[in-house]
C-alpha cells in the first residue's frame, strides 16, 4: 500500500517524494543523507548510483526526517519489495 498524505487522517498535507533522485534532493544531498542515516558517504553514493534504493533498515530514519520537513517518501524507494 502506498502511503499518501490523503491516507493520513487529520495529519498535515505531506508532499510526496516519488523518485530516488527527488529523495536525495529533498534530504539535501549525499552528505545530508549520511548524517540522517549514520551511513558512510560511499554507502550513500552506492544507494544512488548502483542500487537506486535505500536499505529497508534506514526506512524509519529517512521517513521521520522527511515528515518533519513536510514530505513523505514512496516506500518502494526502500529495498522492501
Amino acid at each position: 500500500m502506498l502511503i499518501t498524505s490523503e491516507a493520513m487522517e487529520g495529519g498535515p498535507k505531506l508532499k510526496a517524494v516519488r523518485t530516488i533522485g527527488q529523495l536525495f534532493e529533498t534530504i539535501g544531498g549525499k552528505h545530508a543523507l549520511c548524517e540522517v542515516t549514520g551511513s558512510s558517504y560511499t554507502a550513500v553514493c552506492n544507494w544512488l548510483a548502483l542500487y537506486k534504493r535505500i536499505p529497508a533498515r534506514k526506512y524509519l530514519l529517512v521517513q521521520n526526517h522527511l515528515k518533519r520537513n513536510g514530505y513523505i517518501a514512496d516506500p518502494r524507494l526502500f529495498d522492501m519489495d
